[in-house]
């Protein structure tokens, strides 16, 4: 049977996208929300009355799903434009021209097809269609690259959600045909379709016309990365940190080619003890404070990698590290690192070497965590 997309309209098609929520966060990857019903299975939250998800559907089966929210439909829109940065926007323009995007999921079955850009297309036409200028959501810093390639940009510093982790905002300009076009997004030609929108990209570019938060290779260059990276790190980053110990400048290039590089503010949690590793975290400047039960372990340096899952970039992070000043950290996503285990081996296994190096040689300092320890150990 094929895949369409279409709104979740009836209570029972809500229901299925509710249920799905709970497969994939609670289920698939074991997060802790407070939000998530165990005696039902479902997952839903006070949004859910103001929004429309849209789905892919698979006959009456939801595989896919992503709600839109307009802020004019919201009895009380401020706490969301707070949490968003979104207040200037609001006054400038209205909450009639502000989305959010949010529970933005794929069932395993169909992450690796087109659905996930048949799925932003609906959405994309749906709010453009009611006068939606802006859209805003937010991502971990590894989802970056995708979003942007998608036509959202960072814009703020991230924060600390107390049920999904550290955040990075972001913001899509809806009409801003130009930017699409120039990120090659999928939705550059959706985007086409509807008129440009410049004054919301000129105004944009003088309010929000400083220093990056995120910076990516998608958007800056991977050139322009590494020299941010270097002045980072102080150096190069062979030289600096072990985990790129052994690589040429060529094989460094290509780990930062889908690399993040973000800053964080003193006490933001960037990683806790206990979630999904889905990335490689390596400190770029500034230190970061394990704390809980890994508490009296060394901080954090600059070169070295933090929160190491219990398969080194998979599995539970091993530690809750928290940012003692301003501080930037990179992030590489790890289905990026599983790829390179088949297109560049010999990569592959020197920065796995190199970890485990570095995990043995936290053990013998007597804070790693037992699980982090037997598993380095067994790989």
């Amino acid at each position: 049977m094929g895949l369409r997309v279409a709104p979740a309209e009836t209570p029972a098609e809500r229901e299925r996208v509710y249920r799905l929520r709970y497969e994939i966060y609670v289920r698939e990857l074991e997060l802790l929300t407070p939000e998530a019903d165990h005696r039902w299975r479902r997952l839903t939250d006070p949004l859910d009355e103001h929004g429309l998800s849209f789905v892919v559907w698979e006959g009456d089966e939801a595989l896919g799903c992503l709600r839109v929210v307009l802020l004019s439909d919201l009895p009380d829109p401020v706490p969301v434009l707070r949490k968003l940065h979104a207040l200037p926007v609001q006054l400038r323009f209205g909450s009639s021209a502000i989305a959010t995007t949010s529970r933005f999921m794929l069932h395993s079955r169909v992450r690796q097809s087109r659905a996930v850009f048949v799925l932003m297309r609906a959405a994309f036409d749906w709010a453009r269609a009611r006068g939606v200028r802006f859209n805003f959501g937010d991502c971990t810093a590894h989802q970056l690259p995708f979003y942007e390639h998608l036509g959202f940009r960072s814009y703020e510093a991230g924060f600390n959600d107390p049920a999904y982790g550290f955040k990075l905002p972001l913001v899509m300009l809806v009409g801003d045909r130009e930017g699409f076009a120039a990120r090659r997004s999928p939705l550059a030609r959706v985007a086409a379709a509807h008129p440009d929108d410049p004054a919301v990209r000129e105004w944009f570019g003088r309010v929000w016309a400083r220093s990056p938060y995120a910076e990516t290779a998608a958007t800056q260059g991977v050139d322009r990365l590494r020299l941010t990276l270097r002045r980072a790190l102080g150096g190069e980053p062979a030289s600096v940190s072990a985990v790129f110990t052994g690589l040429t400048s060529n094989e460094i290039d290509l780990l930062l080619s889908r690399a993040t590089l973000f800053r964080v503010r003193e006490g933001d949690r960037i990683v806790r003890r206990g979630e999904p590793a889905q990335s490689l975290l390596v400190m770029a400047s500034g230190e970061g404070l394990p704390i809980g039960e890994a508490e009296g372990a060394p901080p954090v340096c600059p070169g070295e990698p933090f929160g190491l899952g219990d398969a080194l970039w998979r599995g539970r992070r091993d530690a809750t590290i928290v940012a003692t000043g301003a501080a930037q950290a990179l992030s590489i996503p790890g289905d990026f690192l599983d790829g390179l285990e088949r297109r560049a081996p010999d990569v592959a296994r020197r920065v796995v070497a190199n970890l485990e190096d570095l995990v043995a040689r936290r053990r013998a300092r007597h804070w790693l965590p037992h699980t982090a320890v037997a598993a380095a150990a067994g790989s």
